[in-house]
């Protein structure tokens, strides 16, 4: 049959219209304005009843309410009242799983059918895109996954279309150069724009180099965001070809690298300064006249010093990979290694010293201070030669030994000369007595038979006599208090001072002296030596004066270990040369004429201040006054063990006094 006649027959073209919709696996099918079914093709009424099971003909509504859901149906019927306001389009509609058959996709086109102008109905073709937008999720996935991994890594990617040097970039590309993408002009050039302007032209030759190349290609550069601050980026890049080996595509990646190149800037400076370090710690070592020394675990020199060969005797290069241990003198060997095992446990042992064989057979003895490094497993010491200090304290010791021989035989001979000074002086009175009452027998006897002359002659021995007395007396006290032994007892001192006023109370009115006295604390001490010590100083304050009423003020401060007492008058004075003499026993300064005395006064006020653990001096200048000063030590010497123990007693009242109100006495009595 002839076209022509097939297109004059309608039943022929009927049945070639069914054909040829037949013969497609696409689903067709028309669609009036109110939902119904005008034409399909098996394929449509198949698949209809596959997922209804109803076998659906002209006539029939396609909107099945009791079968799918509102939200599908409802997808549906807004695509037809678009399709029917006019004009052809396309549309992607989900189907729910319905009646155990999967979920699926498909894409439907919408055509107006019109007649006279006005669409009477719809056409619809649908082909079943489920397995496209499978892979299309599958690829989105993929990229996404590929997206978080370049972000993990800072490893971006890009592509270049050699034909016309086109540039796409990823999304993780783009925030490596920290640039918005209508920034970037996707180009080869407008990615050059970017890089920095000293690695521009390396990376457009290595590019341009890598066309004529089959190897893979790679370069490390620096780019400059839009902010000027500069990254590294390591590109790595191949090249793709055509059937005619011409390059045509380029496909690389660009990691974000300027952690690293920071890290290896600072590696590179941290190296450069532990480098200067230990050429410092070199110079130090090598400049230390003590030897530095660093020793292994099993105890063998790792580094030594340039003072090594001064002090031990070897060069350097004699001692490393050497056991230390052969150098130590035999009897010092099991102490030595001792002493290194309790460092290797943590044990620091400073200043421990041995002896070495030096490499002439000399011994030197060595002071060591040593630490261990558990992570080196290394021992670091330092070694001193003490030679000379040992050989010293040998010297030091024999000298003190002689000096101890000669202090014994000093004290001895010194007790000796007391017992003699006391003896005599004890002796020499009975004479001096028998002296002294024959003279004024004879001049009682006698008196009115001798002349003037004799008279002056038997006053003259009578007035020597009594110095005499007084002088053996004034001895007698000297030896009795450098011989007695006494103890010790708490003494408050202004009760001392109240005493030594009454017992020079007749001297004081005399003199109308004034005394000034602080509250003064309570002491270790014997209170008769004491009181014979202020007695001295106060008298000798009042006798030693011109003709002005004296002046005499007592105060007294203190440390943890002592006080320090001042007896300050306004007397003649002292000249500086005679500060030491005068507490020597029978120095003197005046006549006897001037001032009376038999020199021996501040020889007893030193033993007594000694006695008490303390010293006593003066400051004056003649014509000035004089003060007294003298210490009392707050402690006792055991006679067991030689320690310093704090008076019994005293613990309390050493430090009331020390914040107490000064309490002035004064005497002013004038006739």
């Amino acid at each position: 049959m002839s076209g022509e006649t097939l297109l004059d027959n309608p039943l022929s073209l009927k049945a070639n219209y069914e054909a040829l919709i037949n013969g497609v696996d696409d689903l067709i099918w028309s669609v009036s304005n109110d939902f119904r079914l005008l034409t399909a093709n098996n394929a449509f009424v198949e698949a209809v009843k596959i997922y209804t099971g109803i076998t659906v003909k002209p006539g029939d509504n396609l909107i099945m309410r009791d079968i799918f859901p509102g939200d599908y149906l409802l997808s549906w019927e807004d695509a037809y009242h678009n399709a029917f306001k006019g004009g052809s389009f396309k549309k992607e509609l989900y189907t729910p799983s319905i009646s155990n058959r999967p979920e699926s996709w498909t894409e439907i086109n919408f055509n107006p059918i019109y007649k006279s102008g006005e669409i009477i109905a719809i056409a619809c073709c649908s082909r079943d895109i489920t397995e496209k937008k499978f892979k299309e999720e599958l690829l989105i996935k993929s990229e996404a996954r590929l997206a978080e991994l370049q972000a993990v890594a800072k490893l971006g990617s890009w592509e270049t279309d050699l034909l016309n040097y086109s540039v796409i970039w990823s999304a993780e590309t783009f925030r490596i150069f920290e640039l918005d993408r209508s920034r970037f002009k996707s180009s080869h050039p407008g990615f050059l724009e970017f890089v920095h302007p000293d690695d521009r032209a390396k990376v457009d030759k290595a590019f341009a180099d890598s066309l004529g190349s089959t190897a893979d290609n790679s370069i490390e550069h620096r780019i400059i965001l839009s902010n000027g601050s500069i990254k590294w980026v390591d590109e790595r890049w191949r090249i793709s070809r055509n059937d005619q080996n011409k390059p045509v595509r380029a496909i690389g990646t660009c990691q974000d690298i300027t952690e690293r190149k920071n890290a290896e800037e600072n590696l590179r400076a941290s190296s450069v300064a532990l480098q200067n370090t230990l050429n410092d710690l070199n110079k130090i070592m090598n400049s230390s006249l003590d030897a530095i020394c660093v020793v292994d675990v099993n105890g063998y020199f790792k580094k030594v010093s340039a003072a090594c060969e001064a002090v031990f005797g070897y060069k350097a290069e004699e001692l490393i990979g050497r056991l230390i241990f052969d150098f130590v003198y035999p009897e010092d060997r099991h102490k030595t290694k001792m002493s290194a095992e309790r460092v290797m446990t943590g044990d620091y042992t400073p200043n421990f010293t041995n002896r070495y064989v030096r490499k002439d057979g000399s011994l030197v003895y060595i002071e060591w201070s040593a630490s261990w490094d558990a992570n080196d497993k290394m021992r670091y010491g330092i070694a001193r030669d003490v030679t000379y200090r040992k050989i010293a304290e040998a010297h030091l010791t024999e000298l003190h030994e002689s000096i101890r021989r000669q202090s014994e035989k000093l004290l001895q001979s010194n007790e000796e000369l007391e017992r003699f000074a006391y003896v005599a002086s004890h002796d020499l009175q009975e004479p001096l007595r028998m002296v002294t009452s024959f003279l004024q027998l004879l001049k009682k006897k006698y008196d009115q038979q001798l002349d003037e002359t004799a008279q002056k002659y038997i006053n003259f021995a009578v007035d020597g006599a009594n110095r005499m007395k007084t002088l053996i007396l004034d001895l007698l006290e000297f030896s009795r208090i450098s011989s007695l032994a006494v103890d010790h007892t708490v003494i408050d001192l202004t009760e001392v001072v109240k005493k030594t006023r009454m017992v020079l109370k007749s001297v004081i009115d005399e003199s109308h002296a004034k005394i000034n006295v602080s509250v003064l604390p309570k002491v270790c001490g014997n209170e008769s030596q004491l009181l014979q010590l202020f007695q001295n100083l106060v008298s000798n304050a009042i006798k030693y004066r011109d003709l002005s009423i004296p002046e005499i003020e007592i105060t007294y401060s203190e440390t943890p270990q002592q006080w320090q007492f001042c007896v300050h008058d306004n007397g003649i004075g002292i000249d500086a040369d005679y500060h030491d003499k005068i507490f020597i026993i029978f120095q003197r300064l005046h006549n006897k004429k001037d001032y009376s005395g038999t020199g021996i006064g501040l020889a007893i006020c030193k033993k007594i201040v000694q006695l008490h653990g303390g010293n006593i001096w003066v400051e004056s200048s003649k014509g000035k006054g004089s003060k007294f000063y003298f210490t009392i030590s707050k402690f006792q010497t055991s006679a067991i063990d030689g320690s310093k123990l704090l008076c019994p007693g005293l613990a309390v009242d050493a430090t009331k006094n020390h914040n107490e109100k000064e309490d002035q006495y004064i005497i002013n009595r004038r006739q």
